[in-house]
Order: structure tokens, then sequence, then C-alpha cells
């Protein structure tokens, strides 16, 4: 019952494709969806969705060989993981629909310590990268110095999350990120 389904109706997100593609037809069209790394029953009827859609495009004479899927790979909160199998098995399941992928906004919870943060990073960049389909990388937070949200009970939380520290210098999960593509 999300507010773009109240304003457009059951199909709002084949409008706003079909409007993207309208407006620069060689662009990649993404659906970008959090929740969607690990093995859950949330997959699963994002997968259903995903098929529809790509009928419903079709059918208005839409190619969907530019369509994607943007996983949003946040982990929040301690002890939190990306599944690397279930995450591969995903982004292989996106391929045989002919759907590319990719991590459109990692970010890690740094409260596990430096090393799980590091191991956590570089273990999906390395899952993307072993994909043919999955065609981009990207993390949702550069620095910590604007590492900065609103908590669900409104107080404001500063975090160690990004790639960078406060002064700009590579945090671990950088330079192991980098060892790993050496």
């Amino acid at each position: 019952n999300h507010k773009w389904y109240q304003a457009m109706g059951e199909d709002y997100i084949v409008k706003a494709l079909e409007a993207a593609y309208k407006a620069n037809p060689k662009a990649t069209l993404f659906i970008n969806e959090w929740g969607l790394e690990n093995d859950s029953k949330r997959w699963d009827a994002f997968k259903t969705l995903l098929m529809q859609v790509k009928t419903q495009l079709e059918d208005r004479g839409i190619p969907t060989d530019n369509l994607g899927v943007g996983f949003q790979a946040h982990v929040y909160e301690a002890g939190d993981t990306i599944d690397i199998d279930d995450f591969k098995v995903h982004i292989r399941q996106l391929a045989e629909m002919g759907i590319k992928a990719q991590v459109s906004e990692m970010d890690v919870y740094s409260d596990d310590g430096d090393e799980a943060q590091a191991v956590e990073y570089t273990n999906v960049l390395q899952a993307c990268l072993s994909e043919p389909n999955c065609i981009a990388w990207r993390t949702w937070m550069l620095s910590d110095r604007y590492d900065i949200w609103k908590d669900d009970d409104g107080g404001i939380e500063n975090g160690r999350d990004g790639l960078f520290s406060d002064t700009l210098l590579p945090r671990p999960a950088t330079l192991r990120m980098l060892e790993s593509l050496q």
C-alpha cells in the first residue's frame, strides 16, 4: 500500500519504467530494492513481481534486454550479513530471466568491527564481479564524514559505515577491497 501505488495504481512500476524508456530508450531500466540479497519470501515475491513487470513492458512494446535489478545491500545491525551463496544464486536467476544486476547502494554496519565490515564489503564485491550480468557495484556511503541519519526513535546518529574515514583516509574495508582487485 505504497504512496506510489495509491497515486498511480497497481502498475505504477511499469508506468515509471515506461516513462524512463520514453525519455531515454538506450538507458538500462533498474528496479532498485532492499532485502533481496538473502533467500526469503521477499525474494520469491519480488521474482514473481519482476516477471509480471517484464511481461507488461513487453506487452507495451518496451524491450526488456536493458532491464535490471539494483540490490540495496544494506547491512544494518550487529550480526547481519549477506549470504554470498544466496546472493550469487539470485544474480544467476536474474541472468536466466535476461535481467541485469548491480549492487546499487552497499553500506555495512560497523559495530561488528573493522575486520567483519571489510569481509562483508569484499565478499559482496567479489560475488558481483564473479557473475557476468552483475554490471556495477556502488557504495551508499563514501565517507564517514557524511554518515549521519535520523534513527527510528528520531535521534540523530553518526556511523562508521563508509569506505573512507571522516578525514577521508581509506578504512580497512577499502584496503581489503583494493587487495581483492589486485
